[in-house]
């Protein structure tokens, strides 16, 4: 959830008193300096599994970086690589 829009017009509705149920599947943008105490947002294992999943791709990558920089160790091609981006580049190279 990171549309500025959409959170704005949460933000908004929130503050009439509409009561809001959210099941965010990816990056959450809203923080409670809006006169919002508190914000209820329900999540599952699942969620948060692939949340560590993706933060672990990060991290990877942030190492493949500095492994490229300051040593001759050569990586595989998909280390630090999502799987959805390795997915989408092997499409182009099949077209």
């Amino acid at each position: 959830l990171s549309d500025e829009e959409f959170i704005e017009a949460l933000y908004e509705a929130a503050k009439e008193g509409v009561e809001i149920k959210m099941v965010i599947r990816g990056i959450f943008c809203m923080f409670t300096e809006n006169e919002i105490d508190e914000y209820d947002i329900q999540t599952n294992y699942y969620r948060e599994i692939i949340y560590n999943l993706e933060h672990s791709i990060h991290h990877m990558a942030l190492i493949r970086v500095a492994v490229n920089e300051l040593t001759n160790v050569t990586l595989s091609e998909s280390f630090g690589v999502a799987p959805s981006t390795l997915q989408y580049k092997k499409q182009l190279c099949a077209q």
